[in-house]
């Protein structure tokens, strides 16, 4: 059973959009900061609860 409230807030991506957000996953030279935001990213687009995505990315669901 989830916990805690549900968020009302849905992420909704173009394709335009998704692509270099993907691109992000598979660049070895950015950022570590900018791959772990673009996982967040992508991961609330398919519909992921804020817990579950900061569980799978390891970091406080207040970052997410």
């Amino acid at each position: 059973m989830a916990r805690g409230r549900t968020s009302s807030i849905r992420s909704v991506l173009s394709a335009d959009e998704r692509h270099p957000v993907e691109h992000w996953q598979r660049s070895p030279t950015l950022a570590a900061g900018l791959v772990r935001r673009g996982k967040i990213i992508l991961l609330l687009a398919v519909g992921h609860s804020h817990s579950h995505v900061a569980q799978v990315v390891g970091v406080q669901r207040t970052v997410v």
